[in-house]
């Protein structure tokens, strides 16, 4: 905040008018104080926890560079991203931002985001650098990453020692009608069914054009998924995580979090994608693919701070400042930095903190991003209205997943002809 001070004020006002400048200073953090130079961080980890975890390594980011102050503003999922925009459009958006895998795309198009090439790690995941860069220039440091993975009722598998066959799992009638499925909910239902439809065999959203990647093993996972829908429990996604706890769902696809309850633990096991008895692995220990998410940071090209932000983003980067953070925050998901499954086999205080949270880890490792593209929220919305059309029976699934393709295409050609005026 900016202060004028007139000319011909008295002593008394312009004393008065000192006092409230420094005070704004102080209390803001926009500009330096005490010497150091505010770096403004906003960031998504906002329950008391996960603040509380990121205090604690600010704290140690500004004890190794005294220099700097970071200044955090927490965000909710729920309006984020708009309060960013929003940010964008007034010109007062912060030096570092925190941003979901799938948002780096779209932030860079719009020429928002500074390159932070030369801030990753060589020994990143290649799967999550692969999704953080356009024409070989990063846009964003991943922080940590995760999937979601298929919860599997304990007592409906039929064999010993998980050991089995897929084909036993699903033939079962228990299993068919305990299956949770996603009602509809944006965003949700995506990260859901794609995983289903790979499973089957199908390579939907693997490719941009995403429209081009619709094909028949799709129609024949959207069959699947009604059909189980029919016989399932159709709810909300907090409404299944809640029925595991009472064990009275047999099968849903859903996140670390869940683990935190040690009767989930005791009554779930954690498998991959859900398989389907069309291109299905054969055993249930093989993992089919599911969606790769991770928690990044970029910096605003246009920040004031340059030098502290790369200071801070080369901080967050490190691979002992994400293990910290991931072990206070198990839902957080893993550190970035790839490790081998035998050194991650023996961390019992990380990567093996329970044998769920080992498959977890191997499920992540198996997880693939969805290809970036500037439509993507739209498509998101489209399939989602599609497939659950077909789920409550509005559509059969050849027509939803046509539909899907139809709608996607139209957005896609109508892209392309734009641009090539």
């Amino acid at each position: 905040m900016r202060v004028h001070l007139l000319p011909h004020a008295t002593s008394n006002v312009s004393q008065l008018c000192m006092m409230v400048f420094l005070y704004l200073v102080l209390v803001s953090g926009c500009g330096k104080g005490n010497g150091k130079q505010t770096i403004r961080l906003w960031h998504f980890w906002s329950e008391p926890a996960q603040e509380k975890a990121l205090q604690s390594i600010i704290r140690d980011f500004e004890k190794e560079f005294p220099a700097y102050h970071v200044e955090q503003t927490p965000l909710q999922w729920s309006d984020g991203k708009t309060k960013l925009m929003m940010a964008y459009a007034s010109q007062s958006e912060p030096d570092v931002v925190h941003l979901g895998l799938e948002w780096v795309d779209e932030f860079a198009r719009k020429g928002v985001l500074d390159s932070v090439t030369s801030l990753l790690p060589a020994t990143y995941h290649s799967e999550v650098l692969k999704a953080v860069q356009q024409n070989g220039t990063a846009y964003a440091v991943p922080f940590t990453m995760n999937t979601r993975a298929l919860f599997v009722r304990k007592d409906i598998l039929p064999i010993k020692d998980y050991q089995g066959r897929w084909q036993d799992v699903l033939v079962s009638t228990a299993a068919q009608q305990g299956a949770g499925i996603n009602a509809y909910e944006p965003h949700n239902v995506f990260k859901k069914c794609v995983p289903f439809l790979w499973s089957y065999g199908s390579h939907i959203f693997t490719s941009v054009p995403y429209s081009q990647t619709f094909d028949e093993a799709a129609v024949r996972g959207v069959e699947r998924y009604c059909s189980i829908a029919k016989q399932g429990i159709i709810e909300p996604s907090r409404s299944l995580d809640a029925r595991m706890k009472t064990g009275t769902a047999t099968l849903w696809m859903s996140g670390m979090w869940n683990l935190g309850d040690s009767s989930i633990n005791r009554t779930y096991i954690v498998f991959g994608g859900l398989p389907t008895d069309g291109n299905m692995p054969d055993t249930i220990t093989q993992r089919t693919k599911s969606i790769l998410s991770a928690d990044c940071y970029a910096i605003n090209r246009s920040t004031t701070s340059r030098t502290g932000a790369r200071l801070l983003i080369s901080f967050l980067a490190r691979a002992s400042v994400q293990r910290t953070f991931c072990i206070a925050i198990p839902d957080a998901g893993f550190p970035v930095h790839s490790v081998s499954l035998e050194d991650a086999e023996r961390d019992k205080e990380l990567y093996r903190r329970t044998i769920n949270t080992y498959f977890f880890f191997l499920q992540t490792m198996n997880s693939i991003s969805i290809p970036a593209s500037q439509h993507f929220d739209d498509v998101e919305r489209i399939f989602e209205e599609e497939i659950m059309n077909a789920v409550y029976g509005k559509s059969s699934a050849a027509s939803a997943i046509e539909s899907a393709r139809m709608r996607i295409r139209t957005i896609e050609n109508t892209s392309h002809a734009a641009t090539s005026r």
